[in-house]
């Protein structure tokens, strides 16, 4: 599981935005590939999948969890 998030987050940069009228600044995340793609996560699952011992349907899980975590 922590793989794959260091995986998600070694592919985001930190974009700083000043917001309009306010002495405030914003963190908006600027993704260096596109990993919502499919094409994206068959190269992380198959990638994992190569150094875990374990069944595929387990990697599709941390995956999903992964993702999950991510987004929230």
């Amino acid at each position: 599981m922590n793989q794959i998030l260091e995986e998600l987050w070694d592919n985001i940069e930190w974009e700083k935005r000043k917001v309009n009228g306010k002495k405030q600044w914003r963190l908006l995340p600027k993704y260096k590939v596109d990993i919502h793609s499919g094409k994206y996560k068959k190269k992380l699952r198959e990638s994992l999948l190569q150094e875990w011992p374990y069944a595929a349907h387990w990697v599709d899980s941390a995956i999903k969890t992964a993702y999950s975590i991510f987004k929230s």
